[in-house]
């Protein structure tokens, strides 16, 4: 397994892991869903833009998004959001990762918050937010392992954790 960032160099197993995202599932949304691979392909030259904060859409912070691989296939996505607004620190935190559904219980989910946290302090964000639904046991127990300290939720059904 290897976690790389996303760069304008990507092989067609990232296009696919894109467009086969689901429309709304962990906090990603698939906003190209039904589109072609060409506004795909757009997209992912965006993200790899938005990494260096340029043509960000109003409202979004810089973030950075990496692909784990399994051999030279693309199996999951996370994202490191380079600093917080009101509505992240509320809901959503610095990281957030996707495991494609035939490749969870497998350990990736535990490999790639791992190395999202050592990128995050790689990059200098001190303090991490993370962020998860009240009812994800298996979130909840990957943020506790990696000795997340619960801070007061901000709504009923999200739980904050700082690392």
């Amino acid at each position: 397994m290897k976690l790389k960032k996303l760069t304008n160099e990507y092989n067609e197993s990232v296009i696919k892991l894109f467009m086969n995202l689901p429309h709304n599932e962990t906090g990603f949304q698939n906003t190209f869903s039904g589109k072609t691979k060409e506004e795909c392909i757009q997209y992912l030259e965006q993200l790899v833009e938005n990494s260096l904060g340029k043509n960000l859409k109003n409202g979004h912070v810089p973030q950075t998004t990496f692909i784990l691989f399994k051999d030279d296939t693309a199996i999951g996505l996370g994202r490191i959001r380079h600093k917080l607004n009101d509505s992240l620190l509320a809901c959503g935190g610095h990281i957030a990762y996707y495991i494609i559904p035939e490749e969870r219980q497998k350990g990736y989910g535990s490999f790639m918050f791992k190395k999202l946290i050592e990128q995050s302090f790689k990059m200098g964000i001190e303090k991490i937010l993370v962020t998860c639904d009240k009812d994800n046991y298996k979130s909840l127990k990957m943020i506790k392992k990696q000795n997340g300290i619960q801070d007061n939720s901000i709504r009923t059904n999200i739980l904050r954790f700082w690392i």
